[in-house]
């Protein structure tokens, strides 16, 4: 299923937009600059939404969970708000991206269950993105977090893959049961694209451009390479 982040446009452009494209599922980016901070608002804005598309949704934090214990728990208290807004516009997935250096396995461990707790009282899963570089770009991270943390799945970020250095096949294929949600934009290489659809069955292809034309352009080179709609 082929989905479109909000971050392709702008907020007041969003439900046309979306008809347009003729798809069924939709991201919500949680950038101050793409959503309403406040629930009630957002509820309200999203009432069009959720009746017409699935929703899921991503965190606005660029890198979850840092080795300082007070701003650690300060990022952890607006994981479950932002967990609490998604129980309450229907997203049924929160994705986030934890930090890339600073790597504590039982503490990071940890902290992913306790939001997996969180979030599975309220209905929505937490699926971890693979970051370009550094920890949790690679098989060995990404493998350990999902398979300790249960209940966790893989956002695989295709642009991230791309950049990691990382052969596709040895990241894609030892993980293919773990990747459930692809963000993919108009610069994924049409081989990447093939070898997750021979290799994986994600839910859901979100299109993560930051523009209405590339977004468009990402929309027809995945139904070109099969992906449905």
């Amino acid at each position: 299923m082929i989905g479109l982040s909000t971050k392709c446009f702008p907020r007041d452009k969003w439900m046309q937009a979306f008809s347009k494209a003729g798809i069924k599922c939709v991201e919500i980016n949680f950038e101050t600059n793409s959503f309403p901070n406040k629930i009630k608002q957002a509820k309200e804005e999203m009432k069009q939404l959720t009746t017409y598309f699935q929703i899921s949704a991503s965190t606005r934090e660029g890198k979850i969970f840092s080795d300082n214990k007070n701003l650690r728990k300060s990022q952890e208290q607006r994981l479950l708000g932002e967990i609490s807004i998604c129980k309450a516009i229907k997203a049924k997935e929160l994705i986030i991206k934890l930090d890339n250096e600073e790597f504590h396995k039982r503490t990071t461990l940890n902290f992913v269950k306790r939001l997996n707790r969180r979030s599975k009282f309220n209905g929505v899963q937490i699926i971890i993105e693979n970051n370009a570089r550094g920890r949790f770009s690679n098989t060995v991270d990404m493998d350990f977090i999902t398979t300790q943390a249960h209940g966790s799945s893989i956002c695989l970020n295709t642009r991230n893959l791309e950049k990691s250095g990382q052969e596709w096949d040895e990241f894609v294929k030892p993980l293919n049961t773990k990747i459930k949600y692809v963000h993919v934009t108009h610069q994924t290489s049409p081989e990447l694209i093939n070898l997750i659809r021979q290799e994986c069955t994600p839910k859901k292809w979100m299109i993560n451009d930051d523009n209405i034309e590339n977004a468009i352009k990402t929309l027809q080179f995945l139904t070109i390479h099969g992906v449905k709609l």
